[in-house]
């Protein structure tokens, strides 16, 4: 099941708080941003606990699959809209991107 928390801050050090709350882990002070390739598949990296998807500006969305089966599980995207979404994240799951949203990996601390 994929929880999706609106986020409650905007700075990157106050994101990473929240994301250790919700996940209950000692995260990566660091957030990684990129932006997806669209209807590309993409995998986070290995240690993420959870991704942000900053829905503030940009038009389009994310798709999150199971990595078996390519099962549609939720999205994020226009009814998030104006927000930065926080995502506790699976290893088992991959991201795809329709438009243009940036997307930031919170990792676990030390891994």
């Amino acid at each position: 099941m994929v929880t999706k928390i609106q986020a409650a801050s905007s700075t990157d050090d106050k994101l990473v708080e929240e994301c250790e709350e919700k996940t209950n882990c000692d995260c990566d002070p660091t957030i990684t941003w990129t932006t997806p390739a669209k209807a590309k598949p993409t995998t986070p990296p290995e240690n993420t606990v959870a991704i942000i998807v900053d829905v503030r500006m940009s038009k389009g969305a994310i798709r999150i699959f199971q990595k078996s089966g390519s099962e549609y599980l939720d999205g994020i995207g226009t009814e998030q809209a104006g927000n930065l979404v926080i995502v506790p994240w699976s290893s088992a799951w991959y991201i795809s991107a329709a438009g243009s949203l940036p997307v930031g990996y919170v990792a676990k601390r030390g891994v």
